[in-house]
């Protein structure tokens, strides 16, 4: 999507414009619980991060985590994925207790899904701690 690439380069406002609008697009044309539009909920998500808006970030990235939930189920790799993001931007929000506990969940799940040797697994457990 254009709007993360505005948001990697540091166009912190044209890329949440243009994801907000790809979101809201998606949203309307395909649904909300369409795994596009879960993407692009989730990228703006991550884009309201790199803005420093963590109260943006948490409410985004909580919303599309449940959905994601619904749709995929707890244990699906897009919904542990999601759910992970969304502890990093509590711990951004100075929330560490509730990034810290929702972190021990997600490696729980990819651990229970994937295996605790999994290449993923390993992976989220190194950048967790």
């Amino acid at each position: 999507m254009i709007g993360s690439g505005y948001s990697q380069a540091g166009q912190h406002d044209a890329g949440i414009a243009a994801l907000r609008q790809a979101a809201a697009d998606l949203e309307r044309v395909l649904g909300a619980g369409h795994p596009s539009t879960l993407i692009s909920r989730l990228s703006l998500g991550i884009a309201y991060g790199r803005a420093s808006r963590s109260a943006d970030a948490v409410a985004v990235l909580k919303q599309a985590s449940a959905r994601c939930e619904r749709v995929f189920g707890p244990d699906n790799r897009v919904t542990l994925g999601a759910r992970g993001t969304l502890a990093a931007a509590y711990a951004a929000a100075g929330r560490r207790h509730k990034a810290a506990a929702l972190h021990r969940k997600v490696l729980a799940g990819f651990e229970r899904t994937l295996g605790p040797d999994h290449p993923t697994t390993r992976e989220y457990r190194a950048d967790s701690e």
